[in-house]
Parts: C-alpha cells; structure tokens; sequence
C-alpha cells in the first residue's frame, strides 16, 4: 500500500468531507463552536464543508488530498482492509498569499457571494446551521481577523494552512507531514512565510515546530465562561545562503555523462547561526543523482540511502540533539525537483555540497554530436529570492570552476568542443588528469576561462569523427561470477 498526495478534483469532494468529519470531530474548536451535540446535524455539516471546497477550488486554493493506492504485489495488512483503493484519508487546505494592499478581484468577490448563496440555501434546505453555535462562529472570525491584522505584517501575504486532517486509520504515516511539505516546499521557492492556527494541543504542537512554526500568539476565543485557546504559529521565509564557491568536474564518456557538483555557501552573519536551510532544485530530465555528501564547518556528512521517513526521522533527531545535519530527498508534489535541507550551520560557517549526477546526453541538431549542458542551474544559492542573490560577506573571494573531460570511442578523433553560450579553454588530445605529455585523439578536455559570469547554464557541444557509427556497451555485474 502507498498513499500519494494530489490535488483535489470535484469528484473528490464527498469523499474528503468525510475525512474532515472524522479528523475533526474531538478538535477543541469545534466541540466549542458546536457545543450542543444534541443539535448538531452531520449532513448539514456535510453540505457546508462541500460548499467551502467548492469555493477552495474555484479560487485557486492549493488544496490536497492523500489518497491510498495499492500494487497487485501488496501484501495485505491490518489496516489495509480498512483502507481500499482510492480513499482519502487526508486532507490540506492552504490559501495562497494576498498582498496586503492587493484590491480583491471581481472573480473572488463573485465566489464569496456564491458560497454565501450555496449556504443560505443549506439552512433551508435543513431549517438551520445544524447546531452551529452562530454567536460564538461570529465571535471566533472577529478574533482571528483581529489577530491577522496585528500578526501579518509582511506586505507580500502568507500562504495560511486553513486545515490539516489526517483519517484515525493513516495517523503515523506521515500523511499530515507530507500535505504540509506539499505546500511549505513552494513557499520556500518563492522565498515565502507561512501562518496556521490549530486548537489541538498534542501532538500537534510539536510536530508544528518541528516543521520551523514559531508560536506567536495565543489567539482566545470566549462566550459565556467557555473558552476555547488557539494558538497562531509563523513560520518565516527561508534562510538564503551566499555561494561562495561552484566547481564543476563532468566527464563525457561517449553518449553519458558524470558530473561532480561542489557548491560552497556561507552564513553571512558571524555572530547568528541558522537552524536550517532549505535548498530546491531541479533535475534535468534523463539525470539521476548517485552521490551526496555534506561538510558543515567541521563536520562532515555522508549520504546514505534510506526510506523517506527514516531519512526524516533520523534527520530530525540529530536536529534535536544539536547535531549538524543534511537531507536529500524528491519534492512531495513534483517528481522532478528534488532539495537539500542542512542543519545547525554556525555563525560564519561554511556549507559545502557534493551532489554526483549521471545522464544520457542528447544530440545536438546542428553539429549532430552530444551535446552537454552544465548543470550549474540547480546550485545558485539556498533559496529563491524574487530579486537579487544575498551577497557574500565582505572580504569573500567568490570563485567558480567548470571543467570538462570529453572521452569518445577508442578509434575516434574529437575535432573541436564548442561553447555557443560561455568562453571556454581547449585542450585536444588529453584530459585534464592525463600528463601534458599525452596526445589520445579521442581525449579532450575544456575549462572555463577565469573571471567569466555565469547568468545561464554553459553548454557545450562535441564534434567528433565517427560519430554515427552505431555503438554497443557491455558491463559486468562486480558482484556476481562469471
């Protein structure tokens, strides 16, 4: 069995109203909000929320659910039997960030009103809010606008976690975990904060922080001597790192290629360390990531490969334990952009990053040879910012290094490495690591000239003798005899 996050469609509607149901029903909230039991009406309940998602999906909303799938090779357990195909045993409800002083858009104030209408045509259709304490509802949404006027000073918005639940049959599973990253993993792209409010208490709080929330206040709700505490948490914009260094090493061999990327940042601030960074990039299409290692000021990590939760976990108990950390994992919500998150980085330290990546070369059409792309998009800085990189600290020296190794078939002779996009050095006959002395004709290699800015990833192309005769590679397995 595996569960995979989506967005969510219309016809997932019903379905992640009865999850919603089901995950709120012991929520502090809403035993305050619905206090009398004996009024309340689950299908009118029903209809409002089906209004509400209605509403999400004709703004906009990131809205996910988490929807179990199984395999033929599934090996029945326990709570499988309960948990069949398709079901939805979680559901995140995010609003994207408004500008504060944006003007509201004709389109949304058109579906306010329409989700008005939907629910005064529930309350006749049930006779009523279905045991919906209305005083208390209204008191609630006067409290919370007051707190986000005061607490939301970023001009830009958040992206607010509306709701978070996750069905009594998925709990630890990491399902709530996975429709939060979802959407916290565009916030950091876009260099974005994010805000939620939950009135449950354990385990909720500690998960939150364990995600980077912040409480900021504690937001009191009160009628008639029931009160009903909750708290708001904050998450801040990720922390941007400086590069400071980028050295590319790739290897051409025939039709693939190898690159070892070394990216060096700093902390910038020499009294405040960081407690974490984010780092999202892609990855080109054909490449896969074979190595990853880490070095924290002292510290040195070595990528190991481990099930995405047990990664998670044991990511978040060096972090408790104050130990230098990294992970390396694929984005939730898109398989091809992958991130690094680093721990612990001390005042004035130094992150430096060792990502391995092999891939198929494509053919270039106009020299019909391989061509090669450097692939120095992914490493431009912890984080995305919408307007310049960070700087380096004062007195940095910024370097950056690309070089390339072209090997071809035995027989063949490279004519010529070209650029179209960055000037590079020549060397024919050799690569790099080879005496000077060396002249193989199937041997190149090439390097960045000094001083040279990067805005865009180099390319490079091979023209090469031979090269549309057909070729055949034969490997043998290191384990296996014979």
């Amino acid at each position: 069995m595996s569960i995979q996050i989506v967005p969510l469609t219309k016809a997932d509607i019903p379905a992640a109203v009865e999850c919603v149901q089901k995950a709120f029903s012991d929520d502090p909230y809403f035993r305050w909000a619905f206090n009398d039991p004996s009024k309340f009406n689950i299908e009118r309940n029903a209809a409002s929320l089906a209004a509400h998602f209605q509403y999400g999906l004709s703004c906009d909303c990131p809205i996910s659910v988490a929807k179990v799938t199984h395999s033929p090779d599934d090996q029945k357990v326990d709570h499988d039997v309960k948990l069949s195909s398709g079901s939805v045993v979680g559901v995140g409800w995010w609003y994207s960030p408004q500008a504060a002083r944006a003007s509201q858009t004709w389109s949304l104030w058109a579906q306010k009103w329409l989700l008005s209408f939907r629910q005064l045509l529930n309350n006749i259709r049930f006779l009523g809010r279905g045991g919906l304490n209305v005083p208390r509802y209204w008191i609630w949404k006067q409290v919370q606008q007051d707190a986000h006027n005061t607490l939301w000073t970023d001009p830009r918005g958040y992206y607010f976690c509306n709701m978070v639940g996750v069905s009594s049959q998925a709990r630890g599973m990491g399902v709530g975990k996975r429709l939060m990253t979802s959407v916290m993993e565009r916030a950091d792209r876009e260099s974005m904060p994010c805000y939620l409010e939950s009135s449950k208490g354990h385990p909720n709080i500690t998960i939150y922080e364990k995600m980077g929330f912040k409480l900021i206040k504690e937001i009191e709700c009160a009628e008639g001597g029931d009160v009903c505490k909750i708290p708001g948490k904050y998450r801040p914009t990720n922390q941007c790192l400086p590069q400071v260094g980028l050295d590319v090493h790739a290897t051409l061999l025939s039709t693939t290629s190898r690159a070892l990327l070394t990216q060096t940042f700093v902390n910038p601030s020499s009294t405040k360390p960081i407690s974490e960074v984010f780092y999202p990039f892609p990855l080109y299409g054909g490449a896969s990531a074979v190595g990853f290692n880490c070095r924290v000021g002292a510290d040195i990590i070595r990528g190991k490969v481990q099930p995405r939760q047990k990664a998670d976990e044991l990511y978040q108990k060096a972090e408790a334990e104050g130990q230098a950390a990294a992970i390396f994992d694929q984005s939730y919500d898109t398989s091809d952009v992958f991130g690094t998150r680093v721990c612990k980085v001390p005042a004035g330290g130094k992150v430096t990053i060792e990502i391995t990546l092999v891939e198929e070369l494509k053919q270039d059409a106009q020299t019909n040879g391989p061509r090669y792309t450097v692939p120095t998009a992914i490493a431009p800085r912890y984080g995305q910012q919408r307007d310049a990189p960070p700087a380096a600290p004062e007195g940095a020296v910024i370097k950056t290094a690309i070089k390339v190794d072209v090997i071809m078939e035995k027989g063949s002779t490279i004519r010529n490495v070209r650029s179209p996009s960055h000037p590079f050095e020549l060397n024919l006959g050799r690569a790099s690591y080879m005496p000077e002395s060396t002249f193989e004709p199937c041997y190149a290699s090439v390097k960045l000239q000094e001083n040279s800015v990067i805005r865009e990833d180099p390319v490079l192309t091979v023209n090469c003798d031979n090269q549309d005769n057909p070729v055949a590679f034969l490997e043998t397995p290191p384990t296996l005899p014979n």
